[in-house]
Parts: C-alpha cells; structure tokens; sequence
C-alpha cells in the first residue's frame, strides 16, 4: 500500500507544472494549493517538496 506522500495529486501535478515556469513559484504553488483544496494536503507537501528538492520539514518549518 502507497503512503499518502507517494500518492499523487493531479491537481497539485497541474499546479507545479503551470507554475514551476514562473520566477519565485514557491508561494504560489502553495496557494494556489490551498485555494483548490481549503487546506495544505500532506501528500500534496509531499509533492511540493519533491519537486523543489527540499525536506518535507521545510514547508513546515521545522
């Protein structure tokens, strides 16, 4: 069975893939995230922070 990170949200895939193009898309991303969903998925942070390569903890700031 698929963690819930591994598990990929076509909505935050369409999200990255529009905006990763745009200089500094890293709020962005994440509000254009929680805009859709009302909230900040994990598995979506998951995705977040795999495609900017950094630790899932940084988008929680720990």
């Amino acid at each position: 069975m698929k963690s819930e990170i591994e598990v990929q949200d076509p909505v935050t895939t369409e999200i990255l893939d529009r905006l990763m193009k745009e200089p500094a898309p890293f709020m962005a991303v994440l509000q254009a995230i929680q805009d859709h969903h009302g909230y900040l998925p994990e598995n979506s942070l998951g995705q977040v922070a795999q495609r900017f390569q950094i630790p899932i903890s940084e988008l929680y700031g720990t």
